[in-house]
């Protein structure tokens, strides 16, 4: 039995970490270790946290007498800390399915090449309550493929949907291999990384691996206004939300230029043709707020782009117009 080692990182979330830790305990596979970290709450989960520091399958409580202000500090030090083979960062303010660890352990005993595994998550409110699940956020791609199980080559998984977007969008939905984490590395600076540090990480883990997903929703994430998403959109414009993706997707440039997979040509533009739109997204937004000679000088790198659309909406237009004519000249029969 391969043992995993659960870390769990927490900041002001008391109201909902007994469960956290409850869901964790009840789990039907027991061959874990429990690391707790407390980044300088101020809202009680220490004490909480303290109540369950004696449990046998805790192996240790961190508390920090000064917030980190990023929380991939944190999971940097859990993963060196853990005695594991396999990690998983479950969030403070998430909780799963009793059986989770039993049924995505699994995944790993199939191919040694699989570095990372996850599943379909349960959106959840403050309250508990379930609004969907994350299928509908990967509905754009032509093939759905996260409507069942698979497993893929991390190489044609980045290409295919994980340069588009995040589309693992919860860490507490995920398990993977300590030894690659601990050879690739774990993001834990720079204010472009503060938010989807996670995003890059995932890209490092994939390349040259394998990856798997189980379509079953056997974790739930919380949205609430305490949460460090809710956070960064009350904080932040549409330009500046663009502007940190940019600076990700420079990242993930060059790491794929050091390490040179053997689709990284191809990566490497659909990750520009994606850094035009959001540019363009960019301008618009900058216009919106007024701020027309930054937003000038944005547009014109993709000025090709703008009149593309406008072509398009032209053409659209045009077929509504011949619609709404012949719709007449039916009325008229």
């Amino acid at each position: 039995m391969v043992k995993i080692s659960v870390v769990v990182p927490s900041y002001n979330h008391s109201q909902y970490l007994e469960q956290r830790m409850e869901s964790i305990l009840n789990q039907t596979y027991q061959n874990f270790e429990i690391i707790l970290l407390d980044d300088c709450s101020t809202d009680g989960s220490q004490k909480i946290l303290k109540s369950y520091c004696k449990h046998p399958k805790v192996s240790k409580l961190l508390i920090n007498k000064i917030n980190s202000g990023n929380t991939f500090l944190q999971w940097k030090k859990g993963i060196t800390l853990a005695q594991g083979n396999l990690i998983w960062i479950a969030e403070s303010d998430d909780f799963c399915e009793n059986d989770f660890l039993e049924k995505m352990v699994k995944s790993f005993s199939h191919d040694e090449k699989l570095a990372l595994a996850f599943c379909q998550s349960h959106k959840i409110d403050s309250k508990g309550k379930i609004s969907g699940n994350w299928l509908e956020n990967t509905a754009h791609f032509q093939k759905n493929i996260f409507q069942t199980n698979f497993v893929m080559c991390g190489n044609e998984f980045i290409e295919k949907y994980l340069i588009a977007q995040n589309v693992i969008p919860n860490a507490s939905a995920v398990l993977f291999k300590k030894n690659i984490a601990m050879e690739r590395g774990i993001p834990d600076k720079g204010i472009e990384l503060k938010y989807n540090g996670d995003w890059l990480f995932y890209l490092k883990m994939l390349l040259g691996n394998k990856i798997s997903f189980v379509n079953e929703s056997l974790n739930y994430f919380r949205y609430h206004e305490n949460s460090v998403i809710a956070g960064a959109r009350r904080k932040e414009t549409i330009a500046s939300i663009v502007e940190r993706d940019e600076n990700m997707r420079k990242n993930f440039v060059d790491y794929l230029l050091l390490k040179k997979p053997e689709n990284a040509d191809e990566i490497i533009r659909k990750n520009r043709n994606i850094r035009r739109i959001y540019q363009l997204e960019k301008a618009f937004s900058l216009y919106r707020s007024k701020r027309y000679r930054k937003s000038m000088f944005t547009m014109i790198p993709v000025l090709d782009l703008y009149f593309n659309k406008l072509e398009i909406y032209k053409k659209i237009r045009k077929g509504l117009r011949k619609l709404l004519v012949l719709k007449g000249m039916l009325c008229c029969l």
